[in-house]
């Protein structure tokens, strides 16, 4: 008799915990995924996924910053502002259209064509080999020229950041893209001796479902009034 007691609570509690499950689910998806004024659909985070890019919801391209990120750049930049990437892509398109002039630095030859057909005159890119680190790091020299965001989004990102701040104006900052990552970890401690203050945003990225960081490094009287 025990043991027969036993089996059906074992049946009940399986079928309650299936049942139970099934109801989350069924929640869940009907809240974010069918619900039109959910996160996932304002934002244009089903639609990035279903057009393998990063759109709004309008459709329109954004760039592949973290949401929390991107409504805040959006609206502190001007178009009085240059920029300066290390790593070309949606970033430029974004930028080209809202500010004064944007230079970049890509790797991919095949990629620089299709950035380029996409971004407007005012956007300017430079491609450098992988091979050549020094070169690379390097591609933000222009005479008389100085930077009032520099955006790290390419290789040798450490490296980058560190480069980036002999050719800032006296309001530029220095970002760096997907700060969470262990690997630039290190980047933190050196703006820190060389006098910069840190704001992290994070969030999801369009078409990723892992929390992206992204790091403002600035000082006092900086071009995006932080």
């Amino acid at each position: 008799m025990a043991s027969k007691l036993n089996f059906r609570n074992q049946v009940k509690n399986f079928f309650l915990k299936y049942l139970t499950n099934i109801y989350m689910v069924q929640n869940i998806t009907r809240r974010l995924i069918f619900n039109k004024k959910s996160f996932l659909h304002q934002s244009g985070w089903i639609s990035s996924i279903i057009k393998k890019m990063p759109v709004d919801e309008n459709l329109n391209t954004i760039p592949w910053f973290n949401y929390s990120f991107y409504e805040f750049i959006s609206k502190r930049i001007n178009p009085e502002i240059i920029i300066f990437e290390f790593g070309s892509g949606y970033s430029s398109i974004f930028f080209s259209r809202k500010v004064n002039k944007v230079y970049s630095v890509e790797h991919d030859s095949s990629w620089i064509k299709k950035i380029n057909s996409l971004t407007s005159n005012n956007h300017y890119i430079i491609e450098s080999s992988l091979h050549d680190k020094h070169h690379y790091i390097n591609s933000l020299k222009f005479p008389e020229t100085k930077f009032d965001v520099v955006f790290v989004d390419g290789r040798f990102r450490k490296d980058c950041c560190i480069q980036a701040i002999k050719y800032l104006s006296e309001k530029g900052v220095v970002i760096l893209d997907d700060s969470e990552r262990v690997r630039y970890q290190e980047v933190f401690p050196f703006m820190e001796k060389s006098n910069f203050k840190e704001l992290t945003f994070s969030s999801f990225k369009p078409n990723m479902n892992n929390l992206a960081s992204t790091t403002v490094f600035y000082r006092i009287n900086n071009c995006l009034n932080i």
